[in-house]
């Protein structure tokens, strides 16, 4: 990963800062006083890609009074060009913390002209997922980064300083052995799983003996039992065929009881219904002598009602009548209303002087000529039609008064209808009531002729009634015998069930055996196995050969530099191995540092000022890259944030001197100090400054 251009704003001290451009220098020093944010340039960069910092929370790296940050970081990873965006905001009256947000774009081609058609997003659905896959493309996790790209401030000696012991733990954590380790204690616990199954199969071994050894017992109680079931069987078949001849009698002796029970049944049922047949005879004989009374006044009831139909017919033909007597009355006040309004007429013109119409005046004769006319137009137009109507009145003969009367006879028909209604039901009801009589004396005989054969039947089936009863008694007792003898049977058949099962069961358990003694060995090659995975993959193994190639490596790498820094004056020397003071014959594990200089070889710990920081320094480098070459990644980015205040003139232009030859190893590199002396000795300057707006970027020669 290389940076290319970095963008902040509102980003810890930094408001709105110019852009640093990565491409305009390969090697450059950050520099500026403490406490202006130097520092703050490489926390963006861990920021934009990780999200992660030195602050507790993300709120706490917006610019104080602000509600939003974003960093935006473009760098160049394997000829891929990728833009991050990571932003922070804090929402107005939000009761909870801020929101963030992440963006991830990547373009093919190199140049950085502004054209954002370039660039294509490839961020995931989530900020997680997102940040997931820009680990992947880079292939160096934050840890990596910070302990390899990044040398922090106050960290030059956290390898060194330590004990021998502790310098070989820090290794195997940057080396990430403790997965080897992880792998050597699954290995050790799946061998102790083996040992605790051996020593169980060895119990179930015991148990299984002992359990084969009951074989012969359990056999010959097989034998025993099935001899006795089968003489119980025999036994049974004998029961059972003495019973198939007394079942047929015992079943015909329920029969008859059940014969027996259900003619009593019917004997009472046939009881009952006599009883409500002379009942129902003695109701029906009483009702028929009452409508036989009735009767007696049929004839005049019927002359009545006869009588009455007459008169409904009369006064049906004098309602024709009336009708059309109310029409022709009707029209006759249509000519009275005329010939009323012809003598009103005929007196207003006798009133009348002048013309209505012309309003001249108009003379007794003119008066005469009209009342004539009008008097000659009703003459021949409507008197002929009112004699007409006249005679249709008198040719109709509509008598008012003796329809009145006719009327008032109709008032008591109800009477009469009632009357005739009542003679024609007791009639209907005369006739039903004499054909059910007659079915209830048919029925009454019926009933006596069952009786007489039910009373006849009764005595012939208690007849054979004692035969039958000592059949069934004796049926019983042979029964429950066979009953008992089912019992028996069933016991013994449950005991040899048992025993079979038992049998097979000491069958199975010797083939159980079998397979536990080859499960035993079977888990005892297991268990040598995981017992030499766990060594392979110890300390003393896998982990150890891991340390002593990468020791190999560091060394010579650190030796490298170390001689560019010291004028060859100095190299270095781990030794991972040394014999023990209290036993000379027993090696034990270590990771001691010696340094050779011209007045002989030392320990580490021997050295101090600007020779242990020159030290360090190697020590430090070498570790980054081998961090970046395990991770599958190359160093091509290394950002130097170390107090060189310890050095001398002559050591800080060796260092100068070293961190510019190993400037083709790397594509970018940023020292940040704030020794004005220091800053002066690289090609690229770039200064920090802080005022009341915030922290300031200047790039210059």
């Amino acid at each position: 990963m290389t940076p290319v251009k970095l963008q902040m704003h509102n980003f810890l001290s930094y408001r709105e800062p110019k852009a640093l451009d990565f491409e305009t220098f390969n090697l450059a020093v950050l520099s500026g006083d403490n406490g202006v944010g130097k520092s703050s340039i490489l926390e963006a960069i861990t920021w934009a890609i990780w999200g992660k910092t030195r602050a507790n929370s993300d709120d706490s790296l917006i610019f104080q009074g602000e509600k939003v940050c974003y960093v935006e970081l473009i760098f160049e990873h394997e000829k891929n060009l990728y833009r991050i965006l990571r932003k922070r905001e804090i929402k107005k009256h939000a009761k909870r913390t801020g929101q963030s947000f992440l963006e991830f774009q990547v373009r093919s081609s190199r140049a950085l002209l502004i054209d954002e058609a370039d660039w294509k997003s490839i961020a995931e659905a989530t900020i997680k997922a997102t940040s997931e896959k820009i680990i992947k493309i880079l292939k160096i996790p934050y840890e990596i980064f910070v302990n390899s790209s990044y040398l922090r401030q106050g960290h030059a000696d956290e390898f060194t300083s330590k004990t021998a012991s502790e310098r070989k733990d820090i290794l195997s954590e940057v080396l990430d052995l403790g997965y080897y380790e992880e792998l050597s204690a699954k290995a050790r616990e799946k061998a102790r799983i083996s040992e605790d199954k051996i020593k169980l199969i060895a119990f179930n071994l015991e148990d299984l003996q002992s359990q084969i050894a009951m074989k012969g017992g359990v056999e010959k109680s097989l034998k025993e039992k099935l001899t006795i079931l089968n003489n119980l069987t025999k036994k049974k078949n004998v029961l059972k065929h003495q019973l198939i001849g007394l079942d047929g009698k015992r079943k015909l002796f329920d029969l008859t009881n059940e014969k027996l029970a259900n003619l009593r049944e019917k004997w009472q049922e046939l009881g009952k219904e006599k009883a409500q047949t002379m009942a129902d005879r003695e109701n029906l004989e009483l009702g028929i002598e009452k409508i036989e009374t009735m009767l007696k006044n049929k004839k005049i009831i019927l002359d009545n009602f006869e009588n009455l139909k007459k008169i409904e017919a009369q006064n049906e033909r004098l309602n024709e009548k009336a009708e059309q007597y109310q029409k022709l009355t009707e029209e006759l006040r249509i000519f009275d209303h005329i010939k009323s309004t012809l003598n009103n007429n005929i007196t207003r013109i006798h009133k009348i002087s002048n013309c209505p119409t012309c309003l001249r005046p108009m003379n007794p004769k003119e008066q005469k000529e009209i009342i004539a006319r009008l008097q000659k137009d009703f003459e021949k137009t409507d008197e002929p039609k009112l004699k007409k109507l006249l005679e249709k009145m008198k040719f109709l003969g509509y008598d008012v008064q003796k329809h009145q009367i006719i009327r008032l006879k109709l008032r008591e028909r109800s009477q009469t209808y009632e009357a005739k209604q009542r003679v024609d039901l007791a009639e209907n009801d005369f006739k039903n009531m004499r054909q059910n009589l007659d079915k209830l004396s048919e029925k009454g005989d019926k009933i006596l002729k069952q009786e007489k054969l039910i009373e006849k039947e009764g005595k012939r089936l208690k007849a054979k009634q004692p035969e039958l009863e000592k059949a069934k008694a004796t049926f019983q007792v042979k029964n429950e015998e066979l009953e008992r003898v089912d019992k028996e049977i069933f016991e013994i058949q449950g005991i040899i069930g048992q025993l079979k099962q038992e049998f097979k069961q000491i069958e199975k358990y010797a083939a159980d055996m079998k397979l536990k003694e080859k499960e035993q060995k079977d888990l005892g090659g297991q268990k040598q196995s995981y017992e030499e995975l766990a060594l392979a993959f110890g300390k003393k193994g896998i982990q150890a050969m891991i340390i002593e190639t990468s020791v190999a490596a560091i060394e010579e790498e650190a030796n490298v530099l170390l001689g560019k820094i010291t004028d060859e004056r100095m190299s270095l020397r781990f030794i991972t191995q040394k014999e023990k003071k209290a036993n000379a014959e027993e090696i034990i594990e270590t990771l001691e540092i010696q340094v050779r200089d011209e007045f002989g070889t030392r320990d580490y710990e021997m050295f101090s000022g600007g020779e242990a920081f020159r030290i360090n320094f190697a020590i430090r480098i070498a570790l980054s890259k081998l961090l970046a070459s395990r991770a599958g990644t190359h160093l091509k980015f290394l950002a130097i944030d170390e107090g060189f205040g310890m050095l001398d003139t002559a050591g800080r232009d060796d260092l100068v001197a070293t961190i510019n030859s190993i400037s083709p190893d790397f594509e970018k590199i940023l020292v940040i100090t704030h020794l004005q002396e220091l800053k002066d000795l690289f090609p690229t300057k770039i200064e920090i400054t802080k005022d009341q707006n915030g922290s300031h970027i200047e790039v210059g020669g």
